[in-house]
């Protein structure tokens, strides 16, 4: 009240501290800030970041790629850029878990179809059509591929030998789509051949039509 300064010196001893301590707090100052908002060059990137980490299955490490690749590839390191994601408290988006996809129990069933006219060519330009034979195990998914010019009777029999050797076993039934070198034909009625299923007898498997062959008027099962 009287403008009188108090004596920094004296205080200076009394408390151990430096005078000029003393008098930066006297005329107001307030120590500095607990928390620093010091900018960051990734700050203007911020909103790209945030958007590409709501995306799901993409983490930090993709996103960084991202930025260094198509917008500044001179934005730090990548231990930084993790460290400024942190800092914003910016996640990538959870992906869920996902479940194996299975229709039959293990060793149950295999699929099998054509993949038709297949056609490459060579560096000369000349054509090559073939087809594959596609044998699919029904509880894992896992596939095997054969390769074969035609698709006769004959074919579909090695094709399926090769697949057994292939996966280590024959399994409980095979589906077949409506093939013509698994049926015969009488006009207007299919029936499986009588070679296909003395095949499937000597080789321990049931023989099933897929559901659209089965509800088809032509087609007409005789096992």
């Amino acid at each position: 009240m009287s403008n009188i300064k108090p004596n920094f010196s004296e205080l200076a001893r009394q408390y151990d501290l430096d005078r000029r301590t003393i008098k930066k707090y006297y005329d107001g100052y307030k120590g500095k800030p607990k928390h620093h908002t010091k900018s960051s060059k990734l700050d203007e990137y911020y909103d790209i970041i945030k958007t590409k980490l709501a995306l799901r299955g993409v983490n930090v490490r993709a996103v960084y790629e991202f930025i260094v690749e198509e917008i500044n590839p001179d934005i730090g390191t990548y231990s930084n850029f993790n460290k400024y994601i942190k800092s914003k408290g910016l996640k990538p988006k959870k992906t869920e878990k996902g479940h194996p996809r299975y229709e039959t129990d293990m060793g149950v069933q295999a699929q099998v179809d054509w993949k038709e006219n297949i056609t490459l060519h060579n560096r000369y330009g000349e054509p090559f059509t073939f087809h594959v034979f596609d044998y699919k195990l029904g509880y894992s998914r896992y596939p095997v591929f054969t390769y074969k010019l035609y698709k006769t009777r004959q074919d579909v029999f090695d094709c399926l030998i090769a697949s057994f050797k292939a996966t280590g076993g024959v399994p409980k039934e095979i589906l077949f789509d409506n093939m013509s070198s698994v049926v015969d034909r009488d006009g207007n009625k299919a029936n499986i051949s009588n070679e296909m299923r003395s095949f499937a007898k000597d080789m321990g498997f049931k023989i099933k039509l897929c559901k659209q062959a089965m509800h088809s008027p032509r087609v007409k099962l005789r096992l």
